[in-house]
């Protein structure tokens, strides 16, 4: 759309125009395909990861869902449902911190007071902190959505992965 924001020597671009409206509770839906196996969820930077994500899934030819979870509190639990519903519970969250009391775990609240049964859920999180604000310490610390986080969507819907990623995941709900 536009210029695009920085952040730690990225650039991303901007996904909304102006004009755009964010209720709250509110999340918005970037992609969407009845062939969908996983779904990606993120917020702010971590939303481009899972844009990116779902590219490279798509090259093995596994859709992706995405969705910008914006609001958390409250959060959309409906559009959550229905994606866990589209996707045989598959889901990655990625967040750009720890995971206590972050996007991944609202998303988990949310869908287990929901009463989803079925749920395998990954969720992407800072696990350390940078000792220096070195160029290397921010890229050898950032969060795992930023260094490969198709390998997750890859593992939940259980097909070999064709490359290989240094993405980690800090747990799965199965």
């Amino acid at each position: 759309t536009g210029a695009a924001p920085r952040r730690a020597g990225a650039v991303y671009r901007v996904l909304y125009g102006a004009d755009e409206s964010f209720r709250p509770g509110g999340s918005k839906i970037l992609r969407s395909d009845p062939a969908d196996a996983v779904t990606l969820i993120g917020a702010g930077v971590t939303l481009h990861e899972c844009l990116r994500a779902a590219d490279q899934l798509a090259l093995d030819g596994i859709h992706a869902r995405v969705i910008d979870l914006y609001s958390i509190k409250p959060i959309d639990t409906d559009t959550l449902v229905a994606a866990a519903d589209a996707t045989g519970g598959r889901l990655v969250v990625a967040e750009d911190h720890h995971p206590e009391g972050g996007l991944g775990s609202a998303v988990a609240a949310a869908l287990l007071e929901a009463g989803v049964q079925q749920l395998r859920l990954v969720h992407l999180s800072v696990s350390e902190l940078p000792g220096s604000d070195s160029a290397v310490e921010r890229r050898r610390h950032r969060p795992p959505a930023h260094r490969g986080g198709w390998r997750a969507g890859r593992r939940t819907t259980g097909k070999r992965a064709n490359r290989t990623s240094i993405g980690r995941t800090r747990g799965v709900i199965e």
